[in-house]
């Protein structure tokens, strides 16, 4: 009789056991969904911050808003602006790959990521012309992003 009472006891045992397990279990996932929305909403914010690091920058700096609006006009820049105007551009493309991987991975809102995506393709084939990113800024990117971006230009054509 001693051994059937030990053995209910174990079975107890093992369905305490288990449902300790699935507790455990759930609270796993529960805590990495947790951290997947913190992720993302950091990867938001670091967009946001971004573009007003990049705009304050534009108007606090005037001789790079100087370049910028002549480039953006097609006049020549000197040797000096155009070093200017070449390093925020590919600031902003290598924020923008950044912001690419992050949204392939899952780790950027989806909301964030079309209005990032919306705005970089207007940016991009408004102000860099195609052969200007081909020679000069697809240089180490991954063929995925260079596809991409390529896939922008594609799109802008009549």
């Amino acid at each position: 009789m001693k051994k059937s009472k030990l053995a209910v006891w174990a079975h107890i045992a093992e369905i305490i056991a288990g449902v300790a397990v699935v507790i455990s279990l759930a609270f796993i996932i529960f805590s990495i969904r947790q951290n997947t929305a913190v992720i993302r909403a950091a990867a938001d914010a670091d967009m946001y911050e971004y573009i007003d690091a990049w705009q304050s920058e534009l108007l606090s700096n005037p001789d790079l808003r100087s370049a910028w609006i002549k480039h953006r006009n097609g006049e020549s820049l000197t040797e000096e602006e155009d070093y200017l105007v070449f390093w925020q551009i590919l600031r902003a493309v290598n924020q923008t790959e950044t912001m690419f991987y992050r949204h392939r991975e899952g780790l950027m809102s989806r909301n964030a990521w079309e209005k990032w995506d919306y705005g970089f393709a207007v940016w991009l084939t408004g102000i860099v012309p195609r052969d200007y990113w081909q020679a000069y800024l697809s240089v180490d990117k991954q063929e995925d992003f260079i596809n991409y971006v390529d896939a922008i230009y594609q799109s802008q054509q009549p």
